[in-house]
Parts: C-alpha cells; sequence; structure tokens
C-alpha cells in the first residue's frame, strides 16, 4: 500500500485478509459471517451488522457490471442460490460504510 503510511483494512474475503496480513504494515480485519465456499468471502447477517458500525474512506467493490441506469449489477444465476442474495447486501453495506 506504499508508503509509510497505515492503513486499516476491513474485508469480507479471507484470502484478500490472509495475504494483507503478511504485507501490509497495518491492521486488517476480516468480517465475520458465513464462509462461501466458491468466493471464500463471508455473508450473511453477521457480515452486514459488522459493515453497519464502521465507516470506510476509501471501499473497493467487485462487481458483474455497470450501467448508469442500474448501477452496480451482479450475474443473475448467483441470484438464484442461496448465499447470491446475502453477497449483494454485504456490497451494500460496504457501500452504506462509506
Amino acid at each position: 500500500m506504499g508508503g509509510n503510511q497505515q492503513h486499516t483494512v476491513v474485508t469480507n474475503s479471507v484470502p484478500i485478509a490472509s495475504q494483507l496480513a503478511l504485507l501490509q504494515g497495518g491492521p486488517v480485519h476480516l468480517l465475520g459471517g458465513r464462509v462461501r465456499g466458491l468466493t471464500q468471502a463471508t455473508v450473511g447477517g453477521e457480515t452486514v451488522e459488522a459493515l453497519g458500525r464502521l465507516h470506510c474512506d476509501v471501499v473497493f467493490l467487485g462487481t458483474n457490471g455497470l450501467t448508469p441506469t442500474h448501477g452496480l449489477s451482479r450475474y443473475c444465476r448467483a441470484m438464484t442460490s442461496p448465499s447470491g442474495p446475502r453477497a449483494v447486501t454485504v456490497k451494500r453495506g460496504f457501500s452504506a460504510s462509506s
């Protein structure tokens, strides 16, 4: 993350938290919740609740699409899986915390 600045990182990604804990000079926080097998990301009410207690200066969100009309979007097939809506809710939580 460059320079001598210390950054606090908050993520719901297990692999990102693991890598940054090794590389980053500042604290790394992994949000709680159910871990999705495919993405290794925490999702669900516990994750969203934790986000509600945070204020982030900068947020990086992953998305499958972006349009001026609909904004961020996620692949529709994922919405039919039990964890699809949970992942979208977490992204909304990150966005609201910034």
